[in-house]
């Protein structure tokens, strides 16, 4: 199916799909969920456009997703500081069912490479567990028609 999610463990050689029932657990013992990592569909939340605003000196949207099954996320809702150029999500509040700030997500380095914006650093701080994860993104490629679309494959997690 397009949303499920495999990790391959190098010690056990095997790779493993994550069940929908682990989406809300962490990522490698890292603040991140497996969640946090996929692409969410906008309609699985109701949106709401909060106010117009500033993110460390950037235009920005302010935006509340509540998900439409309370279920089927970890969070109850996420408000998001969203770039007006870009369409970037610059800063994440996300909170737990509880309602209470849970995370925080925060973009430290946007890169454009073959003129596509990628997001090279972030920090999300677990405001819970005080604790908090730094994600460096390098060596992107983008237009490389030498990538085929079987790399992207549960047999390729093996190699």
């Amino acid at each position: 199916k397009s949303s499920d999610q495999f990790i391959y463990l190098p010690s056990q050689k095997k790779e493993r799909r994550i069940s929908s029932s682990k989406k809300n657990g962490r990522f490698v013992k890292s603040d991140y969920y497996y969640e946090d990592l996929a692409d969410r569909v906008p309609s699985k939340d109701t949106h709401k456009m909060l106010s117009d605003g500033k993110y460390e000196g950037t235009d920005c949207y302010k935006l509340e997703s509540i998900p439409v099954d309370k279920h089927e996320s970890a969070y109850s809702k996420k408000v998001a500081c969203i770039d007006k150029k870009t369409f970037i999500p610059l800063h994440v509040n996300l909170y737990n069912k509880k309602g209470e700030l849970s995370k925080e997500l925060k973009v430290k380095a946007i890169e454009e490479i073959d003129g596509l914006l990628f997001i090279t650093q972030s920090v999300l701080e677990n405001k819970e567990k005080k604790s908090k994860t730094i994600l460096l993104v390098n060596d992107i490629k983008s237009n490389d028609n030498s990538i085929k679309d079987s790399l992207f494959s549960r047999d390729q997690l093996k190699l």
